[in-house]
């Protein structure tokens, strides 16, 4: 284990302001996966304190990335998701977290892979469109549709090969960081793209974050912005209601403002908002890769959020949003770009 930042012995002195709105605790009830004793436990393993062993070390697994603590928190500036995977790092790891790895090194990810088909590579497109690994295993149509949306205003749009589909942060999320998609760094090199497209908040966080020296930017953002300059028309497919799920990688850790609600009121539709929504939404359980080592934990967090916000039609704009409701029970759930795509024509 690696010594965690100073600013998580702020977090362990707390007295857990921010444990009520921390969905883990309130799915589990323990204590020892509340947000301050996660950052106390840390502390304790680091020092020396406890023993290391993948049992102690469960608990810094619990949480999902969300950033609902922070919200809370009485000091500026600390995340306390990215100081748990700091502190993850090196092991051991628990049952569930080893066989993630395990399938990750296998497969390139840690859902397993169902590979996109490779698309034409060529120099100079606008956009180089990057489908990570849950797009690929849960939601290859939705890259689909981004990619279908940008070429209808007219854009070259070149896709990754399928061979690179982690952005780096599956394997931080798991104790084992690595190097961020260390192949797209020699694609954008040989083909020069305007920028990098990214369908997922947590490849766009990463990616943003690694120093390409092109612009990364989120896929529904640029289809916002293409509808916006009037390159992309949209045919309505309202009148309808939908309730639409805040991601919290998109609108309280990257904040996406009112893209996703503009798009879907541009086809006509009427948007319901549940009462915990934006920056104050709920988690799913889907982030961090809850659901791949502690899929019981996380359903138990999606069926919660899924209870919240009632209507019978659900739209989202994340691949692990969309799929963790779905497990969860929820019947009719879209993905807010597939849904814009079947009212795209060419600008």
């Amino acid at each position: 284990m690696r010594r965690p930042p100073a600013s998580l012995l702020d977090c362990a002195i707390c007295p857990n302001l921010c444990r009520c709105d921390c969905p883990v605790t309130a799915a589990t009830a323990r204590e020892v996966h509340s947000p301050s004793q996660k950052a106390r436990l840390a502390h304790l393993l680091a020092s020396g304190a406890l023993p290391v062993d993948a049992d102690t070390v469960e608990p810094l697994y619990a949480c999902a990335g969300c950033g609902a603590c922070t919200e809370l928190c009485p000091f500026t500036g600390f995340e306390l998701a990215p100081a748990l995977r700091e502190a993850r790092a090196g092991g051991p790891h628990p049952a569930g977290v080893a066989a993630a790895l395990d399938t990750l090194e296998a497969t390139g990810s840690p859902f397993g892979l169902a590979p996109l088909p490779e698309d034409e590579i060529f120099e100079s497109p606008d956009a180089l469109y990057f489908a990570g690994c849950a797009e690929r295993a849960f939601a290859p149509e939705t890259a689909a549709a981004a990619v279908s949306l940008m070429r209808q205003a007219g854009w070259t749009v070149a896709r990754v090969p399928s061979r690179e589909v982690c952005c780096g942060h599956a394997l931080r999320c798991l104790g084992s960081p690595g190097p961020v998609a260390p192949g797209l760094w020699d694609l954008v090199a040989v083909l020069s793209p305007s920028r990098v497209v990214v369908g997922c908040p947590e490849c766009y966080r990463e990616l943003a974050g690694a120093g390409l020296e092109v612009e990364v930017e989120p896929a529904l953002r640029v289809v916002r912005r293409l509808h916006r300059e009037g390159r992309l028309r949209l045919t309505p497919l309202g009148p309808g209601e939908v309730t639409y799920h805040d991601p919290c990688g998109w609108t309280r850790l990257t904040d996406l403002g009112r893209d996703p609600l503009e798009l879907l009121e541009a086809v006509g539709l009427q948007v319901r908002l549940p009462r915990r929504h934006g920056r104050q939404t709920d988690c799913c359980g889907a982030g961090d890769l809850l659901a791949v080592h502690s899929p019981t934990v996380a359903r138990q967090v999606a069926r919660r959020r899924l209870a919240a916000l009632g209507g019978p039609t659900v739209v989202t704009s994340c691949a692990r949003c969309r799929q963790a409701l779905r497990e969860a029970g929820a019947a009719d759930v879209h993905d807010l770009l597939e849904l814009v795509a079947g009212g795209g024509e060419d600008g």
